[in-house]
């Protein structure tokens, strides 16, 4: 069975727009933090009408800084599924 899945190449109208601003971002090294990470946080709070954003590098990083900001008490239980990716559990461990 072939799944269809959406093809986000056919999705973008100004293709030139896009790979002009990845290649500026690889060419200045100002892909991790900066000022276009500051910028992208504050225009996608503004979008979900949050008051904080804050971009990370990887789910892995998403789901430490998740658990960290619930300010568990030390030996609480967190019930992470038994199929899952390493960095689930390793989340948890790490807090």
């Amino acid at each position: 069975m072939k799944v269809a899945f959406t093809n986000l190449f056919k999705l973008i109208t100004d293709k030139k727009k896009i790979f002009h601003k990845i290649n500026s971002l690889i060419k200045n090294a100002n892909f991790v933090g900066g000022s276009e990470i500051k910028s992208f946080e504050k225009e996608f709070s503004n979008f979900l009408n949050i008051k904080y954003c804050i971009a990370v590098a990887n789910g892995t990083d998403a789901l430490e800084i998740a658990i960290k900001s619930l300010n568990f008490p030390k030996g609480s239980e967190i019930i992470v599924p038994n199929n899952t990716w390493i960095s689930t559990a390793e989340a948890v461990v790490s807090n």
